[in-house]
């Protein structure tokens, strides 16, 4: 029911154990929680009525062993002792079933065409009508009270003499009588003076009016003070006292009236702004010759200033010309035509792309022609241009990347992209992808399917699942996969696609096999060992950053502002191929680490709808080619973006800073977010169960680097805080520290 109305109590007396099991099922779709008592006999029934407590409806079959017909019906009614009844019927004794109304019954449904929805409405309606009922029943003083206490203004008046006979309390308040003002007056004393000739012929015309027929109940009324008030009226008569007198309903529609026409000023106001706001309006005749055209930026008046010559197609771009055209000689077979973006240029001027609009006013004589109205449209198809030159870019790049990036529509499951690696990795081929997306699970390692379902569950139950597990390619190869999927929402917040990648690191994993084999083997080879938990690391971070990159593809995907995804877009570009070069050396160039840097805060700038500024300084005594290891500063930037400045609720500041001591390269990074004990609380609140690896990836890569070179890389975080106002967190602080020797 609408409400869900909780623990109904409710009696089924039904002998067929399949029915009764289906209607029960039904009650627990629709119901919250009901109490079912079931009856297979009248006798039974008889048991479970005789109870203190009321049921709230009974639901009969009109066939039992030991009773049926109109006695069952009868004796039901009585046992339930006011219970509403709902009783089954077939087809056959559909007829039976509507006479069971005249004995009591609240309803009968027809088994065959039985709906959870429809029992469900039967049973809300059947026991309102028995609420109702018993409201009907109750004293003349209840009814009193209702008219008294109706916040609709009612009234009782006498239809010979128009003499008011009861008034209610809204009515009283309303219009600003007394109650013995209203007595002693007649409904024409609410009237105005010039309306009450009027008023008498649609009295009439009410008053002799049937149930159905349309008839004009809105009328003008006076209140005390003299306020003009338009009410709507609805009346039937009553006997009231003994006599024939008429209750009439009197709703002021006075606001909604003014509201309505108000409303058509406004839209006669909106349509004058539209059609006098285009950018060019221009009227042909047949041939598409100018009859006259205006442009809006024009100082003239509107005047017929072109020469019979002057024709469309003058003035559209040679390679548009068949388009235009094409479109143009559909105008005579419709009422409208678009012509979407085409070249155009006028005397003295570039070419420029319009849309226009075509409409045939050629019966019309005020017209005699077809309007078209025209609007520049250059500056957005330069953008989508861009757009789609940045598209191409990313799908290049998509594409040369040795990882298998892929899409895929929710709704229809349909495969909206997947990169040319797929047959690399899997061995399939993408049209088989197309044509059963899950056809990639069919090459997962037996012993490694609960670790798949895993990685399905997490990305269903927190829009984000990372993973590894093992796959038998078409050609038998065992290989080691991270699968890395995230749900992109849509409009409303809804989820629409998929994206994720498939990343080999079977490497990874023989490297991490091996490190362990070295240990195990040649405990003291400790050199060798961090060699190889290096590899393995620097692979981790590898496809860690491209999955961070594919979550902030997320703002480009939502993102309808042409200008920003093509930034955005341009940048992503830019990044991929930084990180690419990047991430297959050990070491970087400060210079390249400040372009990286800058590349990623832009983007998350972006992303965060510029909800904070940066700056990145460099003191002199600092050599920008000075090297240091690979992806070790992106981790903490990240941090500070995610986890402090994201939450803060004015703009941030992210300030990082390279200089340095007698014996060490310093780098701090300091933002003005939130601090971490304050972030901590948000996330406690919004966490789904991911958890970013960067900086426990970045800890352990600092802690081997300093195994193979003998020399310490260290990192403090520390919370700032606020001097002048306390010790209240604003913010946080990380220094990284590197040997002069290593760099």
């Amino acid at each position: 029911m609408a409400d869900k109305k909780e623990g109904l109590r409710i009696l089924i007396v039904e002998d067929n154990p399949g029915d009764y099991t289906l209607i029960c099922d039904f009650l627990m779709e629709k119901l919250k929680n009901p109490l079912i008592f079931h009856a297979q006999t009248l006798a039974g029934a008889a048991e479970l009525t005789d109870t203190s407590s009321p049921l709230d409806v009974i639901l009969l079959d009109l066939s039992l062993s030991d009773s049926c017909g109109e006695n069952l019906v009868k004796e039901i009614i009585r046992l339930g002792n006011g219970s509403p009844v709902i009783v089954f019927t077939g087809h056959t004794d559909q007829d039976f079933g509507i006479r069971t109304l005249a004995w009591g019954v609240s309803d009968y449904l027809l088994k065959d065409e039985l709906t959870a929805a429809q029992l469900e409405k039967s049973i809300a309606y059947s026991i309102e009508r028995n609420r109702i009922y018993s409201r009907l029943e109750e004293s003349e003083q209840k009814y009193r009270n209702l008219f008294e206490l109706s916040p609709v203004p009612m009234w009782v008046f006498d239809p010979l003499s128009y003499r008011f006979l009861r008034v209610n309390q809204a009515a009283r308040d309303h219009y600003g009588y007394t109650e013995e003002e209203f007595l002693s007056m007649s409904i024409m004393d609410i009237r105005p003076a010039e309306d009450i000739d009027l008023i008498k012929r649609k009295l009439e015309i009410i008053h002799s009016s049937r149930p159905g027929d349309k008839v004009d109940r809105f009328f003008r009324h006076l209140k005390k003070n003299g306020d003009l008030i338009i009410v709507e009226i609805n009346s039937i008569y009553i006997e009231f006292e003994g006599k024939r007198a008429r209750l009439v309903l009197a709703n002021d529609i006075t606001e909604k009236v003014e509201a309505q026409e108000a409303l058509k000023e406004s839209e006669r106001k909106f349509r004058l702004l539209v059609e006098n706001g285009v950018d060019r309006i221009a009227i042909f005749d047949q041939d598409a010759n100018y009859l006259f055209k205006y442009p809006a930026n024009s100082p003239s008046l509107l005047s017929n200033t072109q020469k019979a010559s002057d024709n469309l197609f003058d003035y559209v771009h040679p390679e548009d010309k068949d388009k235009v055209s094409n479109q143009f000689s559909k105008i005579f077979s419709g009422l409208t035509v678009n012509i979407f973006p085409y070249r155009f240029k006028e005397q003295g001027s570039e070419w420029i792309w319009v849309e226009t609009t075509l409409t045939n006013r050629i019966e019309d004589p005020s017209i005699k022609g077809i309007v078209g109205n025209s609007r520049d449209v250059s500056e957005r198809k330069r953008a989508e241009m861009q757009m789609q030159e940045s598209q191409e870019n990313l799908h290049q790049i998509l594409q040369a990347l040795e990882e298998v990036v892929w899409a895929a529509n929710i709704e229809d499951r349909k495969l909206l992209f997947v990169s040319n690696s797929l047959n690399k990795v899997f061995g399939i081929q993408a049209n088989e992808l197309n044509r059963n997306i899950d056809i990639w699970k069919t090459l997962i390692h037996p012993d490694d399917k609960a670790k798949s379902l895993k990685i399905d569950e997490d990305l269903i139950n927190y829009g984000k699942s990372q993973g590894v597990y093992r796959i038998i390619d078409s050609a038998g190869n065992i290989k080691w996969i991270e699968n890395t999927s995230k749900i992109i929402k849509g409009y409303g917040n809804k989820p629409s696609m998929i994206i994720g990648s498939f990343i080999n690191v079977t490497e990874k994993v023989l490297a991490e096999q091996e490190a362990m084999k070295a240990r195990e083997e040649a405990g003291v080879a400790i050199r060798s060992v961090a060699e190889l938990e290096l590899r393995t690391l620097q692979l981790q971070m590898n496809p860690h950053f491209i999955f961070n990159a594919l979550n902030s593809i997320q703002s480009y995907v939502m993102s309808k502002d042409l200008y920003q995804a093509n930034t955005y877009l341009t940048k992503f570009a830019q990044l991929i191929r930084l990180f690419l070069d990047s991430s297959r050396n050990k070491y970087i160039s400060i210079r390249e680490e400040i372009r990286l840097l800058s590349l990623y805060i832009d983007m998350e700038k972006l992303r965060f709808d510029q909800k904070f500024d940066y700056e990145i300084k460099t003191d002199a005594d600092v050599d920008k080619f000075w090297e240091i290891p690979t992806m070790i500063l992106q981790p903490f930037v990240e941090n500070a973006i995610n986890h402090g400045l994201r939450y803060k609720k004015s703009k941030g500041k992210l300030l990082i800073h390279f200089y340095c001591d007698s014996s060490s390269l310093l780098c701090s990074i300091e933002d003005d977010g939130v601090g971490r004990d304050n972030a901590k609380k948000i996330q406690s609140l919004n966490k789904k169960g991911y958890q970013s690896q960067g900086l426990k990836i970045t800890t352990e890569r600092l802690i081997t680097y300093s195994e193979i070179s003998h020399m310490n890389i260290e990192f403090s975080i520390d919370d700032k805080t606020d001097i002048v106002n306390g010790a209240e967190d604003v913010g946080t602080r990380v220094l990284i520290r590197f040997p002069v020797d290593l760099v």
